[in-house]
């Protein structure tokens, strides 16, 4: 679970594109005021949109997910509902597909937060290093089947 922000909202069909999107995501708990990630998306201008379907791409789209450890409760916490003690004990795995009649390039630019920043967010999150170019899929349609459970 978590709280995402954006800084524009939905395109309308022929709006034109933000020019930057920012998307912040945050702990559920809403004490906490610090996104645990938060990047600034770009999409390419200088090139045209261009029809996209998972279907023909050379890659897999395969998601691979571990089973998650139960969360911590420390003693401030007794007695108050906590959303991060939810644990899975199986690996689980996912083929997700994707389709849109206009995709294009972005730049990712992902913050990285102070130590001061982290320790307010959480330190469950991993710190992650994604690639800086991405893909923007406007009026995509995406499928995210139920996944299929498996033990390592």
């Amino acid at each position: 679970m978590a709280r995402f922000e954006f800084s524009h909202a939905p395109n309308t069909k022929g709006g034109s594109l933000p020019q930057v999107l920012q998307v912040s995501v945050y702990a559920p708990d809403p004490k906490i005021t610090t996104p645990f990630f938060s990047a600034k998306l770009t999409p390419f201008r200088y090139l045209p949109a261009t029809p996209f379907s998972t279907a023909y791409l050379p890659l897999s789209s395969s998601l691979a997910q571990p089973p998650l450890p139960a969360g911590g409760q420390t003693e401030a916490e007794k007695g108050e509902e906590v959303a991060l003690l939810c644990a899975t004990e199986a690996w689980r795995s996912m083929t997700i597909s994707a389709t849109a009649k206009r995709a294009r390039g972005m730049w990712v630019d992902v913050a990285k937060l102070a130590a001061d920043e982290q320790r307010e967010a959480g330190t469950w999150w991993p710190q992650i290093s994604p690639f800086s170019v991405g893909l923007w899929l406007e009026d995509a349609t995406i499928v995210i089947p139920s996944p299929k459970e498996f033990k390592l």
